[in-house]
Protein backbone atom coordinates (compact mmCIF):
# COMPACT_ATOMS: atom_id res chain seq x y z
CA UNK A 1 0.00 0.00 0.00
CA UNK A 2 1.34 3.38 -1.00
CA UNK A 3 1.57 5.83 1.82
CA UNK A 4 2.77 9.38 1.87
CA UNK A 5 4.27 9.01 5.29
CA UNK A 6 7.94 8.37 5.46
CA UNK A 7 7.31 5.69 8.09
CA UNK A 8 5.86 3.29 5.53
CA UNK A 9 7.86 1.45 2.89
CA UNK A 10 7.88 2.80 -0.64
CA UNK A 11 6.18 0.58 -3.20
CA UNK A 12 8.10 -0.99 -6.07
CA UNK A 13 6.44 1.25 -8.67
CA UNK A 14 7.24 4.41 -6.70
CA UNK A 15 10.82 3.26 -6.18
CA UNK A 16 11.15 2.62 -9.92
CA UNK A 17 9.79 6.10 -10.68
CA UNK A 18 12.28 7.67 -8.26
CA UNK A 19 15.17 5.71 -9.78
CA UNK A 20 14.18 6.81 -13.30
CA UNK A 21 13.83 10.42 -12.14
CA UNK A 22 17.26 10.45 -10.46
CA UNK A 23 18.91 8.94 -13.54
CA UNK A 24 17.12 11.42 -15.82
CA UNK A 25 18.14 14.52 -13.88
CA UNK A 26 21.66 13.15 -13.37
CA UNK A 27 22.11 13.05 -17.14
CA UNK A 28 21.46 16.78 -17.50
CA UNK A 29 24.98 18.09 -16.82
CA UNK A 30 26.79 15.36 -18.82
CA UNK A 31 24.52 15.99 -21.82
CA UNK A 32 25.23 19.73 -21.63
CA UNK A 33 28.96 19.06 -21.50
CA UNK A 34 28.63 16.59 -24.39
CA UNK A 35 26.81 19.15 -26.58
CA UNK A 36 29.37 21.85 -25.76
CA UNK A 37 31.58 20.71 -28.63
CA UNK A 38 29.39 22.46 -31.23
CA UNK A 39 26.43 24.04 -29.39
CA UNK A 40 26.85 27.09 -27.11
CA UNK A 41 25.43 26.84 -23.60
CA UNK A 42 22.89 29.64 -24.06
CA UNK A 43 21.61 28.05 -27.27
CA UNK A 44 21.23 24.70 -25.51
CA UNK A 45 19.30 26.43 -22.72
CA UNK A 46 16.99 28.09 -25.29
CA UNK A 47 16.24 24.86 -27.12
CA UNK A 48 15.74 22.98 -23.86
CA UNK A 49 13.02 25.34 -22.62
CA UNK A 50 11.57 26.13 -26.04
CA UNK A 51 11.03 22.49 -27.00
CA UNK A 52 9.64 21.70 -23.55
CA UNK A 53 7.15 24.55 -23.90
CA UNK A 54 6.10 23.25 -27.33
CA UNK A 55 5.63 19.76 -25.88
CA UNK A 56 3.30 21.12 -23.17
CA UNK A 57 1.31 23.36 -25.55
CA UNK A 58 -1.36 20.74 -26.50
CA UNK A 59 -2.29 20.39 -22.82
CA UNK A 60 -1.99 24.07 -21.91
CA UNK A 61 -4.00 25.26 -24.92
CA UNK A 62 -6.47 22.38 -24.71
CA UNK A 63 -7.85 21.26 -21.34
CA UNK A 64 -6.04 24.10 -19.50
CA UNK A 65 -7.03 26.86 -21.91
CA UNK A 66 -9.46 28.55 -19.50
CA UNK A 67 -6.89 28.52 -16.72
CA UNK A 68 -4.26 30.04 -19.00
CA UNK A 69 -6.73 32.77 -19.99
CA UNK A 70 -7.41 33.52 -16.32
CA UNK A 71 -3.68 33.76 -15.66
CA UNK A 72 -3.18 36.17 -18.57
CA UNK A 73 -6.28 38.38 -18.48
CA UNK A 74 -8.65 36.98 -15.86
CA UNK A 75 -8.91 36.89 -12.10
CA UNK A 76 -5.60 35.01 -11.73
CA UNK A 77 -3.45 37.72 -13.24
CA UNK A 78 -1.48 38.04 -10.01
CA UNK A 79 -0.48 34.37 -10.25
CA UNK A 80 0.31 34.90 -13.93
CA UNK A 81 2.61 37.79 -13.01
CA UNK A 82 4.47 35.52 -10.59
CA UNK A 83 4.79 32.97 -13.41
CA UNK A 84 6.42 35.58 -15.62
CA UNK A 85 8.82 36.60 -12.85
CA UNK A 86 9.60 32.93 -12.18
CA UNK A 87 10.34 32.50 -15.90
CA UNK A 88 12.80 35.40 -15.73
CA UNK A 89 14.53 33.79 -12.74
CA UNK A 90 14.60 30.44 -14.57
CA UNK A 91 16.26 32.06 -17.57
CA UNK A 92 18.89 33.55 -15.26
CA UNK A 93 19.40 30.12 -13.68
CA UNK A 94 19.99 28.35 -16.99
CA UNK A 95 21.99 31.28 -18.32
CA UNK A 96 24.50 30.95 -15.47
CA UNK A 97 24.54 27.25 -14.65
CA UNK A 98 24.83 25.81 -18.17
CA UNK A 99 27.93 27.86 -19.03
CA UNK A 100 29.45 26.72 -15.72
CA UNK A 101 29.07 23.09 -16.82
CA UNK A 102 30.92 23.82 -20.05
CA UNK A 103 33.64 25.88 -18.34
CA UNK A 104 34.32 23.61 -15.35
CA UNK A 105 33.73 20.02 -14.32
CA UNK A 106 30.37 18.30 -14.12
CA UNK A 107 30.86 17.18 -10.50
CA UNK A 108 31.73 20.60 -9.07
CA UNK A 109 29.09 22.47 -11.07
CA UNK A 110 26.33 20.02 -10.13
CA UNK A 111 27.30 20.06 -6.46
CA UNK A 112 27.37 23.85 -6.26
CA UNK A 113 24.03 24.27 -8.00
CA UNK A 114 22.55 21.73 -5.57
CA UNK A 115 22.93 24.32 -2.80
CA UNK A 116 19.56 25.73 -3.83
CA UNK A 117 17.85 24.72 -0.50
CA UNK A 118 20.54 26.64 1.38
CA UNK A 119 19.75 29.83 -0.48
CA UNK A 120 16.04 29.19 -0.05
CA UNK A 121 16.59 29.08 3.71
CA UNK A 122 18.47 32.37 3.58
CA UNK A 123 15.70 33.96 1.52
CA UNK A 124 13.15 32.73 4.08
CA UNK A 125 15.27 34.22 6.88
CA UNK A 126 15.37 37.53 5.01
CA UNK A 127 11.55 37.40 4.80
CA UNK A 128 11.27 36.87 8.56
CA UNK A 129 10.99 33.05 8.69
CA UNK A 130 14.15 32.16 10.56
CA UNK A 131 15.54 28.64 10.05
CA UNK A 132 15.89 26.25 12.96
CA UNK A 133 19.18 25.38 14.64
CA UNK A 134 19.50 22.35 12.37
CA UNK A 135 18.90 24.59 9.36
CA UNK A 136 21.66 26.98 10.38
CA UNK A 137 24.00 24.05 11.01
CA UNK A 138 23.26 22.64 7.55
CA UNK A 139 23.83 26.04 5.96
CA UNK A 140 27.20 26.30 7.70
CA UNK A 141 28.21 22.82 6.53
CA UNK A 142 27.15 23.57 2.95
CA UNK A 143 29.00 26.88 2.87
CA UNK A 144 32.12 25.22 4.28
CA UNK A 145 31.92 22.45 1.68
CA UNK A 146 31.43 24.94 -1.15
CA UNK A 147 34.40 26.98 0.06
CA UNK A 148 36.52 23.83 0.23
CA UNK A 149 35.58 22.75 -3.29
CA UNK A 150 36.05 26.26 -4.71
CA UNK A 151 39.38 26.68 -2.93
CA UNK A 152 40.56 23.47 -4.51
CA UNK A 153 39.75 24.95 -7.94
CA UNK A 154 41.68 28.16 -7.28
CA UNK A 155 44.98 26.45 -7.89
CA UNK A 156 43.71 24.89 -11.13
CA UNK A 157 42.77 27.89 -13.31
CA UNK A 158 40.77 31.07 -13.35
CA UNK A 159 38.30 29.41 -15.69
CA UNK A 160 37.44 26.84 -13.02
CA UNK A 161 36.87 29.59 -10.46
CA UNK A 162 34.58 31.40 -12.93
CA UNK A 163 32.66 28.17 -13.45
CA UNK A 164 32.21 27.78 -9.68
CA UNK A 165 30.95 31.35 -9.36
CA UNK A 166 28.44 30.85 -12.17
CA UNK A 167 27.22 27.64 -10.53
CA UNK A 168 26.64 29.45 -7.23
CA UNK A 169 24.73 32.19 -9.08
CA UNK A 170 22.68 29.47 -10.75
CA UNK A 171 21.76 28.07 -7.34
CA UNK A 172 20.72 31.52 -6.11
CA UNK A 173 18.52 32.13 -9.15
CA UNK A 174 17.04 28.65 -8.73
CA UNK A 175 16.07 29.55 -5.16
CA UNK A 176 14.46 32.78 -6.39
CA UNK A 177 12.64 30.79 -9.07
CA UNK A 178 11.29 28.40 -6.41
CA UNK A 179 10.20 31.24 -4.11
CA UNK A 180 8.30 32.95 -6.93
CA UNK A 181 6.87 29.63 -8.05
CA UNK A 182 5.35 29.04 -4.62
CA UNK A 183 3.29 32.19 -5.06
CA UNK A 184 2.15 31.18 -8.54
CA UNK A 185 1.40 27.53 -7.69
CA UNK A 186 -1.12 28.61 -5.04
CA UNK A 187 -3.65 29.39 -7.80
CA UNK A 188 -2.41 27.53 -10.90
CA UNK A 189 -1.87 23.92 -11.86
CA UNK A 190 1.55 22.44 -12.53
CA UNK A 191 1.01 22.26 -16.29
CA UNK A 192 -0.07 25.89 -16.65
CA UNK A 193 2.70 27.11 -14.37
CA UNK A 194 5.49 25.21 -16.13
CA UNK A 195 4.19 26.10 -19.60
CA UNK A 196 4.22 29.83 -18.86
CA UNK A 197 7.60 29.65 -17.12
CA UNK A 198 9.24 27.66 -19.92
CA UNK A 199 7.78 29.98 -22.55
CA UNK A 200 8.97 33.15 -20.81
CA UNK A 201 12.39 31.59 -20.18
CA UNK A 202 12.76 30.53 -23.82
CA UNK A 203 11.71 33.99 -25.05
CA UNK A 204 14.28 35.74 -22.84
CA UNK A 205 17.05 33.35 -23.86
CA UNK A 206 16.12 33.84 -27.52
CA UNK A 207 16.49 37.61 -27.17
CA UNK A 208 19.85 37.16 -25.41
CA UNK A 209 21.11 34.78 -28.11
CA UNK A 210 20.04 37.08 -30.93
CA UNK A 211 21.54 40.12 -29.22
CA UNK A 212 24.82 38.34 -28.50
CA UNK A 213 25.12 36.71 -31.91
CA UNK A 214 24.89 33.17 -30.53
CA UNK A 215 24.14 30.71 -33.36
CA UNK A 216 20.91 28.76 -32.90
CA UNK A 217 21.41 26.29 -35.76
CA UNK A 218 24.19 24.55 -37.61
CA UNK A 219 25.05 22.01 -34.92
CA UNK A 220 26.25 18.48 -35.43
CA UNK A 221 23.79 15.58 -35.26
CA UNK A 222 25.37 14.51 -31.97
CA UNK A 223 24.64 17.92 -30.48
CA UNK A 224 21.00 17.81 -31.65
CA UNK A 225 20.65 14.31 -30.21
CA UNK A 226 22.02 15.56 -26.89
CA UNK A 227 19.56 18.48 -26.89
CA UNK A 228 16.59 16.19 -27.62
CA UNK A 229 17.73 13.76 -24.92
CA UNK A 230 18.05 16.68 -22.52
CA UNK A 231 14.47 17.79 -23.22
CA UNK A 232 12.96 14.30 -23.09
CA UNK A 233 15.00 13.10 -20.12
CA UNK A 234 15.80 15.77 -17.56
CA UNK A 235 13.18 18.34 -18.57
CA UNK A 236 10.09 16.15 -19.06
CA UNK A 237 10.68 12.60 -17.80
CA UNK A 238 12.64 13.51 -14.68
CA UNK A 239 10.25 16.16 -13.41
CA UNK A 240 7.20 14.04 -14.33
CA UNK A 241 8.52 11.07 -12.36
CA UNK A 242 9.25 13.27 -9.36
CA UNK A 243 5.72 14.70 -9.50
CA UNK A 244 4.33 11.16 -9.64
CA UNK A 245 6.44 10.09 -6.66
CA UNK A 246 5.21 13.07 -4.64
CA UNK A 247 1.73 11.53 -4.73
CA UNK A 248 2.95 8.36 -3.00
CA UNK A 249 5.79 9.46 -0.72
CA UNK A 250 6.79 12.47 1.32
CA UNK A 251 8.31 15.63 -0.12
CA UNK A 252 11.27 15.24 2.23
CA UNK A 253 12.16 11.89 0.68
CA UNK A 254 12.00 13.35 -2.81
CA UNK A 255 14.08 16.39 -1.83
CA UNK A 256 16.82 14.24 -0.31
CA UNK A 257 16.83 11.87 -3.28
CA UNK A 258 17.31 14.83 -5.63
CA UNK A 259 20.75 15.20 -4.03
CA UNK A 260 21.70 11.89 -5.64
CA UNK A 261 22.00 13.94 -8.83
CA UNK A 262 25.45 15.08 -7.64
CA UNK A 263 27.14 11.64 -7.43
CA UNK A 264 25.06 10.39 -10.36
CA UNK A 265 26.20 13.20 -12.65
CA UNK A 266 29.81 12.78 -11.51
CA UNK A 267 29.65 9.03 -12.22
CA UNK A 268 28.14 9.52 -15.70
CA UNK A 269 30.72 12.19 -16.55
CA UNK A 270 33.51 9.85 -15.46
CA UNK A 271 32.22 6.83 -17.40
CA UNK A 272 31.03 8.69 -20.49
CA UNK A 273 33.16 11.83 -20.81
CA UNK A 274 36.23 10.75 -18.89
CA UNK A 275 36.01 13.64 -16.39
CA UNK A 276 37.66 12.44 -13.19
CA UNK A 277 36.70 14.58 -10.14
CA UNK A 278 39.64 16.36 -8.57
CA UNK A 279 40.73 14.62 -5.39
CA UNK A 280 41.12 17.89 -3.50
CA UNK A 281 37.50 18.86 -4.13
CA UNK A 282 35.90 15.53 -3.15
CA UNK A 283 35.85 16.16 0.66
CA UNK A 284 34.33 19.59 0.12
CA UNK A 285 31.67 18.17 -2.22
CA UNK A 286 30.76 15.51 0.34
CA UNK A 287 30.50 18.11 3.09
CA UNK A 288 28.36 20.29 0.82
CA UNK A 289 25.89 17.49 0.07
CA UNK A 290 25.67 16.59 3.77
CA UNK A 291 24.92 20.21 4.68
CA UNK A 292 22.15 20.44 2.10
CA UNK A 293 20.62 17.22 3.43
CA UNK A 294 20.65 18.64 6.97
CA UNK A 295 18.90 21.79 5.73
CA UNK A 296 16.17 19.75 4.02
CA UNK A 297 15.59 17.47 7.00
CA UNK A 298 15.55 20.41 9.42
CA UNK A 299 12.96 22.24 7.33
CA UNK A 300 10.81 19.10 7.15
CA UNK A 301 10.97 18.67 10.92
CA UNK A 302 9.98 22.30 11.49
CA UNK A 303 7.03 21.97 9.10
CA UNK A 304 5.77 18.88 10.97
CA UNK A 305 5.69 20.87 14.20
CA UNK A 306 3.41 23.38 12.53
CA UNK A 307 3.58 26.62 14.51
CA UNK A 308 0.33 28.53 14.41
CA UNK A 309 0.68 31.88 12.67
CA UNK A 310 -1.99 34.32 13.89
CA UNK A 311 -3.83 36.08 11.11
CA UNK A 312 -4.32 39.83 11.15
CA UNK A 313 -7.82 40.88 12.05
CA UNK A 314 -8.03 43.52 9.32
CA UNK A 315 -6.51 41.30 6.60
CA UNK A 316 -9.16 40.11 4.12
CA UNK A 317 -8.90 36.44 3.13
CA UNK A 318 -7.64 35.87 -0.39
CA UNK A 319 -8.88 33.03 -2.64
CA UNK A 320 -5.32 31.69 -2.90
CA UNK A 321 -4.96 30.83 0.79
CA UNK A 322 -7.20 29.44 3.55
CA UNK A 323 -9.26 31.78 5.65
CA UNK A 324 -7.93 30.43 8.95
CA UNK A 325 -4.32 29.63 9.91
CA UNK A 326 -3.08 26.09 9.67
CA UNK A 327 -1.06 23.93 11.97
CA UNK A 328 0.69 21.96 9.27
CA UNK A 329 -0.17 19.88 6.23
CA UNK A 330 -3.82 18.87 6.34
CA UNK A 331 -4.59 20.25 9.83
CA UNK A 332 -6.61 23.38 10.31
CA UNK A 333 -7.48 25.51 13.28
CA UNK A 334 -11.20 25.85 13.89
CA UNK A 335 -12.28 29.43 14.25
CA UNK A 336 -14.34 30.34 17.34
CA UNK A 337 -18.08 30.37 16.70
CA UNK A 338 -19.57 33.68 15.76
CA UNK A 339 -21.72 35.15 18.52
CA UNK A 340 -25.08 36.61 17.63
CA UNK A 341 -25.85 40.12 18.65
CA UNK A 342 -28.36 40.42 21.47
CA UNK A 343 -31.88 41.27 20.39
CA UNK A 344 -33.39 44.57 21.55
CA UNK A 345 -35.54 44.39 24.69
CA UNK A 346 -38.81 44.87 22.82
CA UNK A 347 -38.07 41.85 20.58
CA UNK A 348 -36.85 39.44 23.21
CA UNK A 349 -39.19 36.53 23.79
CA UNK A 350 -39.70 34.76 27.07
CA UNK A 351 -38.45 31.21 27.44
CA UNK A 352 -41.14 28.61 26.59
CA UNK A 353 -42.84 26.91 29.51
CA UNK A 354 -44.36 23.47 29.81
CA UNK A 355 -47.74 23.43 28.13
CA UNK A 356 -47.10 26.31 25.70
CA UNK A 357 -48.31 25.72 22.11
CA UNK A 358 -45.72 24.57 19.59
CA UNK A 359 -45.04 27.18 16.92
CA UNK A 360 -44.39 25.68 13.47
CA UNK A 361 -43.96 28.93 11.53
CA UNK A 362 -40.69 30.79 11.11
CA UNK A 363 -42.14 34.22 11.79
CA UNK A 364 -43.47 35.00 15.25
CA UNK A 365 -46.58 37.14 15.16
CA UNK A 366 -48.38 38.47 18.20
CA UNK A 367 -52.15 38.48 18.01
CA UNK A 368 -54.26 41.31 19.28
CA UNK A 369 -55.63 41.00 22.81
CA UNK A 370 -59.14 40.02 21.66
CA UNK A 371 -57.74 37.31 19.37
CA UNK A 372 -55.39 35.74 21.89
CA UNK A 373 -56.30 32.23 22.98
CA UNK A 374 -55.56 30.51 26.21
CA UNK A 375 -52.80 27.97 26.49
CA UNK A 376 -53.96 24.55 25.26
CA UNK A 377 -54.89 21.97 27.83
CA UNK A 378 -54.50 18.22 27.75
CA UNK A 379 -56.87 16.78 25.15
CA UNK A 380 -57.15 19.94 23.02
CA UNK A 381 -56.65 19.48 19.25
CA UNK A 382 -53.16 20.02 17.84
CA UNK A 383 -52.75 22.96 15.48
CA UNK A 384 -50.88 22.07 12.27
CA UNK A 385 -51.26 25.33 10.33
CA UNK A 386 -49.42 28.59 10.70
CA UNK A 387 -52.66 30.50 11.31
CA UNK A 388 -55.04 29.22 13.98
CA UNK A 389 -58.45 28.75 12.40
CA UNK A 390 -60.85 26.56 14.37
CA UNK A 391 -64.14 25.24 12.98
CA UNK A 392 -67.39 25.26 15.00
CA UNK A 393 -66.67 21.67 16.01
CA UNK A 394 -63.42 22.70 17.67
CA UNK A 395 -61.02 21.02 15.21
CA UNK A 396 -58.41 23.11 13.35
CA UNK A 397 -59.16 22.63 9.63
CA UNK A 398 -56.68 25.13 8.12
CA UNK A 399 -53.98 23.03 6.46
CA UNK A 400 -55.76 19.78 7.34
CA UNK A 401 -56.05 18.80 3.67
CA UNK A 402 -52.28 18.44 3.59
CA UNK A 403 -51.49 17.09 7.08
CA UNK A 404 -54.63 15.59 8.62
CA UNK A 405 -54.77 12.47 6.50
CA UNK A 406 -51.49 11.04 7.76
CA UNK A 407 -52.03 12.40 11.29
CA UNK A 408 -55.45 10.83 11.70
CA UNK A 409 -54.42 7.40 10.47
CA UNK A 410 -51.25 7.02 12.57
CA UNK A 411 -50.99 5.82 16.13
CA UNK A 412 -49.41 7.45 19.15
CA UNK A 413 -45.75 8.23 19.27
CA UNK A 414 -45.99 10.85 16.51
CA UNK A 415 -45.73 14.58 16.93
CA UNK A 416 -45.85 17.48 14.50
CA UNK A 417 -42.86 19.59 13.52
CA UNK A 418 -42.29 22.42 11.09
CA UNK A 419 -42.12 20.13 8.02
CA UNK A 420 -44.55 17.36 8.94
CA UNK A 421 -44.53 14.36 11.25
CA UNK A 422 -41.65 13.10 13.32
CA UNK A 423 -41.50 10.07 15.61
CA UNK A 424 -40.84 10.55 19.29
CA UNK A 425 -39.42 7.90 21.63
CA UNK A 426 -42.08 5.45 22.77
CA UNK A 427 -41.00 5.96 26.38
CA UNK A 428 -42.21 9.56 26.15
CA UNK A 429 -45.86 8.48 25.48
CA UNK A 430 -47.76 7.52 28.63
CA UNK A 431 -50.41 4.76 28.39
CA UNK A 432 -53.24 7.05 29.54
CA UNK A 433 -52.16 9.69 27.01
CA UNK A 434 -52.18 7.11 24.24
CA UNK A 435 -55.65 5.97 25.22
CA UNK A 436 -56.97 9.53 25.25
CA UNK A 437 -55.37 10.07 21.84
CA UNK A 438 -57.22 7.07 20.41
CA UNK A 439 -60.51 8.25 21.90
CA UNK A 440 -60.07 11.74 20.50
CA UNK A 441 -59.19 10.34 17.09
CA UNK A 442 -62.28 8.14 16.98
CA UNK A 443 -64.43 11.10 18.01
CA UNK A 444 -63.02 13.28 15.24
CA UNK A 445 -63.38 10.52 12.67
CA UNK A 446 -67.10 10.29 13.40
CA UNK A 447 -67.73 13.99 12.88
CA UNK A 448 -69.24 15.03 9.53
CA UNK A 449 -66.75 17.84 9.04
CA UNK A 450 -63.92 15.31 8.95
CA UNK A 451 -65.66 13.26 6.25
CA UNK A 452 -66.25 16.48 4.31
CA UNK A 453 -62.55 17.34 4.50
CA UNK A 454 -61.56 13.88 3.30
CA UNK A 455 -63.76 14.31 0.21
CA UNK A 456 -62.22 17.71 -0.64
Amino acid sequence: MNMRSSGHPISALTGLALAVAVCAVSSSAPLIAFAAASAPALAVAFWRNGLASVALSPIALGPRRAEVHDAVRGRRRRAGLFCVLAGVALAAHFGTWMPSVQLGTVATSTALVATQPVWQGLIAAWQGHRPTAAGWAGIALAVAGAAWATGADVGVSGRAVLADGLAVLGAIFAAVYTALGEQARAALSTTTYTWICYGVCALILLVVCLAGGVPLTGYTPRAWAAILALVAGAQLLGHSMFNYALQHTSATTVSVLVLLEVPGAALLAWLWLGQVPRSGALPGLGLLVAGVAVVILGAARASRRGPVTPALADEPPSPDRPRHPTTGPGRSVTAPPRRRAAAPPHRRAAAPRHGDPITTSRRRTTASPHHRTAAPRHGDPITTSRHRSTSPSGFPWSGARRALGSWATRGPGRRLSGRGLRRTPSSCVLPEAAEEWRVDRERHLQRPNFQKCRRM
